[in-house]
């Protein structure tokens, strides 16, 4: 009986090693799998996001990003959005505070309309672009584009389009030609009108020396005339109209010779 409890005792012992020996190595080859499992899950899981829309943070970089897509042609729906970003940036712009932000933006679009083959449609809305401009105040931000050379495409620069490099030019000297002139003041007018209605009226130009004779003599009839009530009103009419003309024919002489001096 002893001999087979000590069999027994050693088949125990050789059985428990073997068992711990297998769970040993299957918790090894487990940790190793799930670790291989983790890693590859990981990399799985990591998708890189893509802007679908042309921001007012970063309106160059989404725009780009959208129109360099391969997976789908997205440069209609890029350029619509950074059209209308443009218009924005310089709407909301207090003075000409974002409007590097929008130069740069519509350099871009530019650039990207060219390389495209998108010509026509740049032009198309750079013409309407620029009646939005002037309509809302906002000529500032055009003279910038005409300093920044930002004009239509022209056949030179891309071969879809239909404008002429002349009629590129025009485009944008048009505007300088649009701008309003200096006009002469309304005083200056008005003289010159007051002016004109004497020499009407006198039948012939108006000279100093002959008014100052017409008043002398006006002073002289004073003197010659009996006072009477009703000559009295006629003689002070008669010297108010003639200090009148008077007045005003020297205030028209002094302007001219004002004006002859200021063009030497």
């Amino acid at each position: 009986m002893k001999i087979w409890r000590k069999c027994l005792k050693r088949l125990e012992k050789n059985s428990e090693i073997e068992i711990d020996g297998t769970d040993e190595n299957t918790d090894a080859e487990s940790v190793e799998s799930e670790r291989e499992l983790n890693d590859s899950g990981s990399t799985s899981t990591t998708i890189e996001v893509v802007s679908e829309e042309v921001g007012t943070v970063t309106p160059v970089e989404d725009y780009l990003a959208l129109v360099n897509r391969k997976d789908v042609d997205k440069f209609d729906d890029a350029s619509k959005q950074m059209q209308k970003r443009i218009q924005q940036i310089v709407t909301d712009s207090f003075g000409a505070q974002f409007y590097p932000k929008a130069i740069d933006c519509l350099k871009t679009l530019r650039e990207q309309c060219i390389k495209k083959m998108e010509a026509k449609s740049f032009n198309i809305y750079m013409r309407q672009f620029k009646d939005t401009l002037i309509q809302k105040g906002r000529r500032d931000f055009w003279d910038e584009i005409v300093t920044e050379n930002l004009s239509l495409i022209t056949k030179l620069e891309s071969e879809e389009s239909d404008v002429s490099v002349e009629e590129g030019k025009k485009f944008t000297e048009d505007e300088e030609e649009d701008k309003p002139k200096t006009e002469e003041t309304p005083a200056d007018d008005d003289a010159e009108d007051m002016l004109e209605n004497m020499d009407k009226a006198t039948g012939g130009p108006v000279k100093k020396q002959k008014l100052d004779d017409d008043l002398e003599d006006g002073m002289e009839d004073i003197t010659k005339t009996e006072v009477t009530e009703v000559g009295c009103y006629a003689i002070i009419e008669q010297l108010i109209v003639l200090t009148l003309v008077w007045t005003m024919t020297l205030k028209v002489e002094w302007r001219t010779s004002q004006r002859q001096r200021t063009q030497k």
